[in-house]
C-alpha cells in the first residue's frame, strides 16, 4: 500500500482520472468488474509497474471489499480514496451550498462556471497544468466520459469529485486553504470570538459576492440596501440576525449559524442608541462602501417596507432590483 499511496500522490489531484481511463482500458468485456489479471493490467497502465506476485495479492485483498475475487470500479475508488474526515466534508459541503442557492440540492454547471476559482487547484499552483485544463478536467468529471451528462451536479457528485482531490493532499490545512480560495468561503473552526481580521475578511467576500451578483445598471451598494429592506420585516432600517443572515446568503455568503451569529455581534454596542439585538444597516453598508457617501440615518427610521407589507401592495419594491440581477422566484424570499 505505501507505493500504491506514493503513486497517488506523486500523480497529484487528477490521478482518479487515469485510474478510470485504465480501468476502461482492461475492462473489454464491459461488465465494470476486473480480475486478478485485469486488475494487474490496470495496474502497469497506471504506471504501477515493478509489483511482485505477493504485493499484487496484497492490493488485491485490500480492494475486494466483499472478497468475491473481482473488484468493481466503485471498490477501487473506494478502497484508493479512504473517507474524507470531517473537517473536509464540511468544507466541500459549504462550497456546495454556495453554489446552490435555492437550496434544492442540485446546481447547474453554469452555477459553478460563475464561481469556481481554478487559480487556486493544486495542478495550476504547482505548473503542471494550465487553469484551462484543470476546468476542463474539472467539467468532464461531471459531463465527460465517466460524468452523467445531465447538466447538473448533486452534493453526493461535488463529494465524490472531491475524494478525488482529498486523496492527493495530505496536510488538512492545506485542503481547508485550497477550498476557501476557490470557493470564497471560511472555514467554521468552532471558536467565534472573531478578531479584526476575520471580520474584514467576511466584509471583503460579501463585497466580492455583491460585485458577482448586482446588476450591471446599479451599484453594489444599492444592492445590498434593497436586499436589507426586502428581507427586513420590521420597515425600519434596523435588522436582526435573521435578515441579516438571509441577506447574506442570498448573496451566496453561506456560514454555520454560530459564525454568522458571532458576525453579526462584532457590529453590535458600537453606539449608546443601538438597540439590543438589532443593527442598522445603512450603517453596516457604509462600512463595507465608505467611498459610497450612504446616507446612514438615526436608529429605527422607516424605509421602503420589505415582506412585512407584502409585495405588490403598493411599496414599489421591484423583484428584479431585490434579485440583483439573478432570477428569484418570490416563495425564495419569503421569511418564515
Amino acid at each position: 500500500m505505501a507505493k500504491l499511496d506514493a503513486h497517488v500522490k506523486s500523480r497529484g489531484a487528477d490521478c482518479m482520472r487515469g485510474l478510470a481511463r485504465a480501468f476502461d482500458v482492461v475492462d473489454k468485456d464491459h461488465n465494470h468488474v476486473l480480475d486478478r489479471e485485469e486488475f494487474k493490467e490496470a495496474l502497469a497502465i497506471w504506471d504501477m509497474t515493478g509489483l511482485n506476485e505477493a504485493e499484487i495479492n496484497v492490493l488485491m485483498a485490500h480492494f475486494d471489499d466483499d472478497g468475491d475475487g473481482l473488484i468493481t470500479y466503485s471498490e477501487f475508488l473506494h478502497g484508493l480514496r479512504g473517507e474524507m474526515n470531517e473537517r473536509r466534508i464540511n468544507m466541500v459541503t459549504k462550497a456546495y451550498r454556495v453554489l446552490d442557492a435555492n437550496h434544492d440540492g442540485v446546481v447547474t454547471l453554469g452555477d459553478i462556471m460563475a464561481t469556481y476559482n481554478v487559480e487556486e487547484n493544486p495542478l495550476v499552483q504547482s505548473g503542471q497544468k494550465s487553469p484551462e485544463e484543470v476546468f476542463k478536467t474539472f467539467l468532464d468529471s461531471f459531463e465527460g466520459p465517466h460524468g452523467d451528462k445531465d447538466g447538473t451536479v448533486t452534493i453526493s457528485e461535488f463529494i465524490d469529485y472531491y475524494s478525488g482531490i482529498s486523496a492527493a493532499i495530505d496536510d488538512d490545512d492545506y485542503f481547508v486553504l485550497m477550498m476557501e480560495n476557490a470557493w470564497k468561503i471560511v472555514e467554521s473552526d468552532g471558536e467565534f470570538a472573531l478578531d479584526d481580521e476575520r471580520v474584514g475578511r467576511l466584509e471583503l467576500q460579501l463585497r466580492d459576492k455583491l460585485l458577482q451578483k448586482k446588476k450591471d445598471t446599479e451599484s453594489e451598494t444599492k444592492c445590498l440596501l434593497n436586499a436589507f429592506k426586502y428581507f427586513n420585516l420590521s420597515g425600519s432600517n434596523l435588522v436582526d440576525i435573521k435578515a441579516f443572515t438571509r441577506t447574506c446568503e442570498r448573496f451566496g455568503l453561506v456560514l454555520s449559524p454560530a459564525e454568522m451569529q458571532a458576525w453579526f455581534d462584532s457590529y453590535l454596542g458600537h453606539s449608546a442608541a443601538d438597540v439590543p439585538g438589532h443593527i442598522n444597516y445603512e450603517a453596516f453598508t457604509s462600512r463595507l462602501y465608505p467611498e459610497d457617501g450612504v446616507n446612514v440615518r438615526p436608529h429605527g427610521v422607516d424605509t421602503t417596507p420589505g415582506r412585512g407589507r407584502g409585495i405588490g401592495s403598493g411599496d414599489g419594491l421591484d423583484e428584479s432590483v431585490v434579485s440583483c440581477g439573478q432570477p428569484v422566484h418570490l416563495s425564495l424570499l419569503v421569511c418564515t
